[in-house]
């Protein structure tokens, strides 16, 4: 279970754990009781490096598992060293549109100080991003986590490795959604 503190950062913890919690701590760490009260998780923000391949086919099956799930959260991507205004690449779109999934739309954006505060999930491929934005962007360490931290991987990055790698990352990354989605309050 993901639940939020009332500082803003995120718990993982397991079924025993936010069992054993008693239901005043549940209250203020954020876990809302089953009343229709809001969701935690509102929106979620998915990051790779270029923002051009990993994060926008992750955006992209992001919102389509999360719309099969009956779930109604935002979903957005940056890159940590974004080609700005930079199209998804074209492996990365062939391999979405085959999924019925159309990102042509997309630019690349660069990740910023506001795309963090507002978000309340951030995914990232790998370590490499998790470190630089725990490093450049300290105050919100806590909302970042390795979207295949439920399987244990990293996502590597498909990019000039040939359709592929693409089709590769891009069932590695629906794999990594529904591990998260299964495991969202």
């Amino acid at each position: 279970m993901v639940v939020r503190s009332r500082y803003g950062g995120i718990a993982i913890l397991d079924a025993t754990s936010a069992a054993a919690l008693p239901p005043q701590c549940r209250l203020r760490l954020g876990v809302p009781p089953n009343t229709g009260c809001k969701r935690l998780i509102q929106k979620v923000l998915i990051v790779c490096t270029a923002n051009i391949c990993r994060s926008p086919m992750a955006e992209g099956i992001c919102r389509r598992v999360l719309t099969d799930a009956g779930r109604a959260i935002e979903v957005s991507s940056a890159g940590v060293r974004a080609l700005i205004g930079h199209p998804i690449a074209s492996d990365a779109d062939d391999v979405l549109r085959h999924r019925g999934i159309d990102l042509s739309a997309h630019r690349a954006r660069q990740i910023s100080d506001d795309l963090l505060r507002t978000a309340d999930l951030v995914w990232v491929m790998d370590n490499e991003q998790r470190t630089a934005l725990r490093a450049i962007f300290p105050a919100y360490a806590g909302k970042v986590f390795l979207l295949g931290h439920w399987m244990g991987v990293e996502i590597d990055d498909p990019y000039q490795r040939g359709i592929h790698a693409f089709e590769d990352a891009a069932q590695l990354i629906e794999h990594a959604l529904t591990a998260w989605v299964n495991k969202l309050p």
